[in-house]
C-alpha cells in the first residue's frame, strides 16, 4: 500500500466498520480485536469476475489503482487494519496478539474465499469480492446478503478473543459508515470506494453515532474536503483566508457594541468556505493555529479602523473564535502584545472557545492564564446537542452564550416550557455575575422572548449574517444610535 493510503488510514482508534450501500444500513452490534477497523465498501450494479479473477492472480495490491469505475462498479470492499501491536503491549504480548491477528485472516479466507483476502501487513487485511450480479438490483436480496455478511464476521472474529481477554482489554462498539458514489461525488477507483467509506465511518465517530449512511450532504462534504487538500497545497493559500463578521447588539439601546470574527475561506477566489467545512481538515494538517492568526490580526485591524474612524463606542467587544491547537501554542502573552499593536485592550477581547476544549483539565490551564493577562472568555455549551457541566467547572467565564434558535416562534410563552429553561439559565448567568448573550435570533419573536428573559447582548441572522469587512463597515455606519426595528413596540 503506498505512502498516501497508509498515512490515510493509520492512527484510528475505534473498531470501525464502513459500509458503502446505496443508502441502506444494518445496526449490528459488533466486539473489536483491539481496536479492529473495518471499511465494507459496496456500489454498482455491474459484476466484473474476470477482472478481480485477473487481479488477484496478479498478487499484488499494487494493481488496485488501475480498476475503473466500471470494473469496481459491481464489486464491495473490506478494509481491516488494527492498531499497531506496540498498543496493547501492557494488555497483552505481541505473540498472543499475532495468534488472535492469524485467526481472523483464517477466518476470512474461510468466509469470504482466500482468493478475495490479502493481509497487507502486520495489521491491515482487504477484501474484494464481488456480487452476484444477477441479483444485484433486488434491494431486498441485497439487504439479506450484507446482514449475512455483517452478523457472520461479527460471529467469526468476536469468537477469537476469551472473554477473560475481553475484560482486560479496551473493546469498543462498532461504528458503521454507510456510502455509496452519487451524483455529485462518483467514485471512480477501488482507492475513492475505500476513502468514501472511510470518511463516512468518520463522520459517525464525530457525531458519537454507531452508524452513518452517506447521502448527498456527506458526499458534498468528501467533495468539500477534497478540495480543500488541494487548496492547501496551493502557494499563498493563507492570504484566501479572511474574517467575516456579525454584528453584537446591546438589548436595551439596540447599538452595535460589538463583533464576532469568524474565519472564511475564500477557495480560489471564487467559492467561500466556511470553517466548519476545513476545521477538521486544517487540524489534521496542522493549519488550524496559523489560520487562527491571520483571522485575528485581520480582525484587530478591522476594530482599530473602526475606533480611528469614530464609529463605534470606545468600549466595543471583540469576539474572536479560536482553536484547540492555538489555546496550546499561542501564549497568552503573546496575544497581548498583538492587541496592544493595534490599540486594544485585553478587556475588549473575547475568545470563543469550543466546549471540547473548555473540558479539557490541561487546557483549563492555558486558558486560564489568558484570563489572567486580561481576556474575556464566552462559555458556548448551551447549544443544540450539548451541555458540558463540567466545562463551567473548570474555568471562570466573562460571557454566557444561550442558543435561541431553538426558540420556535411557533410556541407561546405560556405553551412552552423552554421558556422557563431558558429565564433559568439568564438568572444562572446573573447569580455568577456572568453576561448572557442570546445567540441565534432568527425573528422578532425570538429576539422579544430573549429581552424578556433579560439577556444583555443579541446575535444572529436577524439583525445580520456574517459578512465581509466592506459590509460590515457599510452595517455599522449605517446604525451607529442603532438599528430601527419593530420590536421597539415589544420592549
Amino acid at each position: 500500500m503506498n505512502e498516501k493510503k497508509r498515512i490515510f488510514f493509520g492512527g484510528t482508534g475505534f473498531f470501525s466498520f464502513g459500509l458503502i450501500l446505496g443508502g441502506y444500513l444494518l445496526e449490528i452490534p459488533l466486539i473489536a480485536i483491539g481496536s479492529l477497523f473495518l471499511a465494507v465498501s459496496l456500489i454498482g450494479l455491474v459484476a466484473c469476475r474476470k477482472t478481480r479473477k485477473q487481479f488477484f492472480q496478479n498478487n499484488s495490491f499494487s494493481n488496485l489503482s488501475k480498476l475503473c469505475e466500471e470494473q469496481v462498479s459491481g464489486m464491495y470492499c473490506l478494509f481491516i487494519e488494527t492498531m499497531p501491536l506496540h498498543y496493547y503491549q501492557e494488555v497483552l504480548q505481541c505473540s498472543v496478539m499475532e495468534k488472535y491477528l492469524h485467526a481472523a485472516h483464517k477466518k476470512l479466507c474461510s468466509y469470504f474465499g482466500e482468493e478475495n483476502v490479502r493481509r497487507l501487513s502486520v495489521n491491515q487485511f482487504v477484501v474484494l469480492k464481488d456480487f452476484n450480479f444477477d441479483k444485484i438490483t433486488d434491494y431486498a436480496y441485497r439487504d439479506r446478503f450484507l446482514e449475512k455478511i455483517t452478523n457472520s464476521i461479527s460471529l467469526e472474529l468476536s469468537v477469537l478473543i476469551p472473554s477473560s481477554e475481553r475484560e482486560r482489554m479496551m473493546v469498543n462498539n462498532l461504528v458503521v459508515g454507510a456510502a455509496a458514489s452519487g451524483l455529485r461525488y462518483q467514485v471512480r477507483n477501488a482507492d475513492e470506494l475505500i476513502e468514501l467509506a472511510f470518511f463516512t465511518m468518520k463522520c459517525a465517530q464525530k457525531q458519537n453515532r454507531r452508524y452513518l449512511v452517506s447521502d448527498e450532504k456527506i458526499r458534498a462534504t468528501k467533495l468539500n474536503n477534497d478540495e480543500c487538500r488541494e487548496g492547501f497545497l496551493q502557494k499563498d493559500w493563507i492570504q484566501e483566508f479572511n474574517p467575516f463578521f456579525q454584528p453584537i447588539i446591546d438589548s436595551e439601546t439596540f447599538r452595535v457594541v460589538g463583533f464576532e470574527s469568524m474565519a472564511r475561506w475564500q477557495l480560489g477566489g471564487m467559492r467561500i468556505l466556511e470553517a466548519k467545512v476545513f476545521k477538521d481538515l486544517a487540524e489534521d494538517m496542522d493549519y488550524m493555529h496559523i489560520i487562527d492568526l491571520a483571522i485575528i490580526k485581520k480582525s484587530f485591524q478591522m476594530a482599530e479602523k473602526l475606533h480611528l474612524e469614530n464609529v463605534v463606542p470606545q468600549r466595543f467587544l471583540i469576539v474572536i473564535n479560536i482553536s484547540e491547537s492555538s489555546i496550546h501554542t499561542l501564549p497568552a502573552s503573546q496575544l497581548k502584545s498583538l492587541a496592544k499593536e493595534y490599540g486594544l485592550d485585553p478587556s475588549d477581547i473575547e475568545l470563543d472557545i469550543k466546549d471540547s476544549a473548555l473540558s479539557n483539565p490541561m487546557l483549563a490551564i492555558n486558558i486560564q492564564e489568558f484570563r489572567k493577562q486580561g481576556f474575556r472568555i464566552a462559555l458556548d455549551v448551551f447549544d443544540k446537542e450539548a451541555f458540558d457541566l463540567n466545562a463551567m467547572f473548570l474555568n471562570h467565564f466573562d460571557t454566557m452564550k444561550l442558543n435561541y434558535s431553538l426558540y420556535s416562534d411557533t410556541y407561546t410563552e405560556q405553551g412552552f416550557f423552554g421558556s422557563k429553561i431558558y429565564s433559568a439559565l439568564v438568572a444562572l448567568s446573573s447569580s455568577l455575575s456572568i453576561k448572557p448573550l442570546a445567540k441565534g435570533i432568527e425573528n422578532k419573536v425570538q429576539m422579544h422572548a430573549a429581552k424578556n428573559h433579560g439577556v444583555s447582548y443579541l446575535q444572529g441572522n436577524y439583525f445580520s449574517s456574517p459578512v465581509s469587512q466592506y459590509y460590515f463597515e457599510i452595517f455599522v455606519k449605517k446604525y451607529q444610535d442603532g438599528l430601527f426595528l419593530e420590536a421597539y413596540s415589544l420592549a
